[in-house]
């Protein structure tokens, strides 16, 4: 049985960040402890934004520590302003002392095939999790943080597109996004289940769209955003903001 999701509200994009930074914190501290390294993949939107400052006001962040994927991105130039690379550098890792090189971009070379884009980022991540896997051969990131937009899509993750029945690929391309840039590569499902914790964060979430993905959606067959699940059996978690909960008929726990 799937467990249900585990929702929190939070009254300011401040709020959200103070909480999802110490969420943040305490897993890093366990992989640390346990693995010696802390594995992180982001998404874009306002994520990376409603994140920066409470990791940048977050003591105890041991940025050397940390690899930080991409749990999608679009296939434009890394220097593009539709890039998920570009967007959380910009918003948070350029204000930190991490090494760029701990940020995981797409070859930038190879753009224009996103199948061997997704593969080479796939082989990067291979080598990188290497004893690092769930019981199925999938990658245990530390945290995977998603989102959802306003069509239930999380990732790059859409309603009745093929990828969602990917289940033997790490990492997978679409060329006909119905959100532009139409070119991108993704995590997959099982990557994402593998996950240790995983976390859709967001402030601005569309309260229907919510609705729909917590009250009413198949969680085998719904709409993408209520479709992810975790391997080992833990809560999906959702730091959100207050708005979106206007009409939810769906407990909302306390921090």
């Amino acid at each position: 049985m799937i467990p249900p999701p585990v929702v929190y509200a939070f009254p300011t994009p401040a709020a959200l960040s103070a909480a999802g930074a110490k969420f943040i914190l305490e897993a890093q501290n366990k992989a640390i402890e346990e693995r010696g390294v802390f594995s992180i993949a982001f998404s874009g939107g306002d994520q990376p934004e409603v994140l920066s400052s409470g990791l940048l006001d977050c003591e105890g962040i041991q940025w050397s520590k940390w690899q930080v994927w991409l749990a999608d991105e679009r296939l434009v130039p890394l220097g593009h302003q539709e890039s998920n690379y570009r967007l959380n550098m910009d918003e948070l890792f350029s204000k930190t002392p991490i090494n760029p090189s701990q940020v995981h971009a797409t070859n930038p070379e190879l753009l224009s095939d996103p199948d061997a884009c997704a593969k080479d980022y796939e082989a990067r991540l291979r080598e990188a999790f290497k004893g690092n896997l769930d019981d199925a051969g999938f990658p245990r990131f530390d945290i995977v943080l998603i989102g959802m937009g306003p069509d239930g899509h999380t990732c790059s993750l859409f309603p009745s597109h093929p990828l969602l029945n990917e289940s033997s690929r790490w990492v997978t391309f679409l060329t006909d996004s119905p959100k532009p840039p139409p070119v991108r590569i993704t995590l997959t499902y099982p990557s994402i289940a593998s996950a240790r914790n995983i976390v859709s964060l967001g402030y601005g979430f569309d309260a229907a769209t919510l609705k729909r993905v917590l009250e009413k959606e198949d969680r085998e067959t719904g709409l993408p955003a209520a479709r992810i699940k975790s391997s080992d059996g833990s809560p999906v978690l959702w730091f959100i903001g207050e708005g979106s909960t206007k009409g939810l008929d769906y407990p909302v726990t306390p921090l």
